[in-house]
C-alpha cells in the first residue's frame, strides 16, 4: 500500500518526472544493497559513480551565469526518495558528498580549486567532507581554536575537528580555522586534502543510529597549505556558512518528510494485514485516530519545508527563520512518527532485522545535526522578536 500522495503547487511536471527517476534508482540500486551496507558500515564507492552517472550530483551545480542558490526543488525531491531507503544514514553520506561537502565549493571555490576538486567529485571520483566543529565548541563556531596562521604564500593549520560525517572516506575536506583574533570575522575556509602531511584522521565513532555514515576526528598538526586553498576570501567563513546552514537544514527536513512517508506505508501494510480483537490494527479508533495525526502533521511538515525552499529561492528575509521552522518541526514529527509506528510493529519493529528499529535510532540525530532543536528556538524567536516594536 502506497502513501496517499497529494499535489505540490511547488511542483512542475519536471519535478515528478525527477522524482520518478530518482525513486527508480533507490529501488534498483540502494534498497537492495541496504542490509548490506548497514552491517559493513560503509558504503561502496561506486555507488557514488552510479550517482553521478543518473546526474544527481548536477542537479544544483552551477552554470556560468546561473544562481545556484534558487535551486533548491530538486534537492528537496532528491532526499525525499532517498529518505525512504531504509537507512538514513545511507541517504545522509549521499547527501553529504553531494552538496553538504560541495555547495560551498561550487559557490565560491575559484578555477583551481573547482578543477581540483569539484570536477572529480561531481564524476563520483572524489569524496569530500566538511570539518566546523570541535571538541568545546559546537552550535557556537565563532569559539573555534583550530588557527591558519599564514607563512609566506602558504598556511599553517593547527588544531583538531570533532564529530566530522565522511571523515574517514574523504579525499578532502572543506575547514573553518581561525586566520586572526576579529571574531567572526577573523574566521576563513580551507580546502585541504586528507592525504596532506599533517592531517590525520581518527577511526570511525560508534553512533547510536546513522551506522554507514561514517564519523570521526580530524587532526591537524603543522599542516602546510598553499594559499590557493583559501575558500573565498580570508575573514568571510560565516558569511558563506550561514546560508550554507540552511541547506543543511533543508536537506535534514526533506530526509526527514521521505522517512516518515515511507514509515506510513510500512505502517499502513502492517496495519491493515495484522488483526487484533478480529479486526486489523488500524481498524481500531485509537490507531485511526494515530494516523490522521501521522498525515496531517506530514503534510503540514512538507508544506513548511517547500515554503521555506521558496523564501530561500527567493531571498526573502524571512528565509532563515522559515527553514529554522522546518529543521524544528522534522525532527519532532519524524521522532514522533518513528516512535508511533515503531509501537505499532510491537515485537517485530524491536527486531535489528527491521528497518522501523534503524528509522527509530537514526532519526533520533535529526534534532542535534545542522543545528540543534535549541538553537532552531533561538533563531526562530529572535528572528519574531525583531520584527516587534515593544
Amino acid at each position: 500500500m502506497s502513501y496517499p500522495r497529494r499535489p505540490n503547487l511547488y511542483l512542475s511536471e519536471e519535478h515528478v518526472d525527477l522524482r520518478t527517476v530518482i525513486a527508480k534508482f533507490v529501488a534498483n540500486k540502494i534498497l537492495p544493497n541496504v542490509e548490506g551496507w548497514e552491517h559493513d558500515r560503509k558504503i561502496p564507492p561506486q555507488l557514488y559513480e552510479d550517482m553521478a552517472k543518473a546526474g544527481f550530483y548536477s542537479l544544483r551545480a552551477s552554470e556560468p551565469g546561473e544562481d545556484l542558490e534558487r535551486k533548491y526543488l530538486p534537492t528537496l525531491i532528491l532526499c525525499e526518495e532517498l529518505g525512504k531507503c531504509n537507512s538514513l544514514g545511507v541517504a545522509l553520506t549521499i547527501m553529504i558528498s553531494i552538496d553538504y561537502a560541495l555547495s560551498l565549493l561550487d559557490i565560491y571555490g575559484s578555477d583551481f580549486l573547482k578543477a581540483t576538486f569539484l570536477k572529480p567529485a561531481l564524476r563520483g571520483k572524489a569524496i569530500g567532507a566538511i570539518a566546523l566543529t570541535e571538541a568545546d565548541c559546537g552550535s557556537d563556531l565563532t569559539q573555534i581554536n583550530t588557527r591558519a596562521t599564514k607563512s609566506g604564500s602558504h598556511y599553517i593549520i593547527r588544531g583538531s575537528k570533532s564529530f566530522t560525517s565522511n571523515a574517514p572516506i574523504s579525499d578532502f575536506v572543506t575547514v573553518l580555522a581561525r586566520t586572526s583574533n576579529h571574531g567572526a570575522l577573523g574566521l576563513s575556509l580551507f580546502v585541504v586534502p586528507t592525504e596532506l602531511a599533517g592531517v590525520s584522521i581518527g577511526p570511525a565513532l560508534n553512533k547510536l543510529g546513522l551506522h554507514p555514515s561514517a564519523t570521526a576526528e580530524i587532526f591537524f598538526d603543522d599542516c602546510e597549505i598553499h594559499d590557493s586553498h583559501l575558500l573565498g576570501q580570508k575573514g568571510r567563513a560565516m558569511q558563506y556558512l550561514i546560508p550554507h546552514f540552511s541547506l543543511e537544514r533543508l536537506i535534514v527536513a526533506a530526509l526527514a518528510i521521505g522517512a516518515c512517508e515511507h514509515l506510513i506505508e510500512m505502517a499502513l501494510n502492517y496495519g491493515m494485514s495484522r488483526k487484533v480483537f478480529g479486526a486489523p490494527i488500524l481498524g481500531h479508533q485509537i490507531w485511526r485516530h494515530r494516523l490522521a495525526n501521522w498525515l496531517a502533521k506530514l503534510e503540514a511538515l512538507r508544506g513548511l519545508t517547500y515554503q521555506a525552499a521558496y523564501l530561500l529561492g527567493i531571498k526573502d528575509p524571512s528565509a532563515h527563520q522559515f527553514v529554522a521552522m522546518a529543521k524544528l518541526q522534522s525532527a519532532q514529527v519524524a521522532q514522533e512518527i518513528s516512535r508511533d509506528i515503531l509501537q505499532l510493529h510491537g515485537a517485530y519493529g524491536q527486531m535489528q532485522e527491521s528497518p522501523i528499529e534503524r528509522y527509530f535510532r537514526d532519526l533520533a540525530a535529526f534534532s542535534v545535526g545542522a543545528g540543534t532543536s535549541e538553537i532552531m528556538c533561538e533563531i526562530i524567536a529572535n528572528s519574531s522578536l525583531e520584527r516587534i516594536s515593544f
